[in-house]
């Protein structure tokens, strides 16, 4: 079951966006899926952002366990062509 979840997390390579899609990790284990539903730059709502930044993530995905410090999101979006 999937629920909403807020976490804070540093953006090291890339970007996340609101709506991605997210796979967490600890290691190499894969801990849940989901999607990105809404984020913050310190008290500000933002849609995107970018390396090397810290953000406050709302994202609904189903774990097994409670993600902690050194876990990894990957995010990814799915287009069709």
């Amino acid at each position: 079951t999937k629920k909403a979840q807020t976490v804070g997390c540093r953006v090291e390579t890339g970007e996340l966006s609101v709506k991605d899609r997210i796979i967490i990790k600890k290691g190499d284990v894969e801990l849940g899926r989901g999607r990105i539903l809404s984020m913050k730059s310190g008290k500000t709502d933002t849609s995107r952002v970018g390396e090397n930044n810290d953000c406050g993530l709302q994202m609904e995905v189903a774990l097994e366990t409670e993600p902690v410090y050194n876990d990894s999101i990957i995010a990814f979006t799915v287009t069709e062509n």
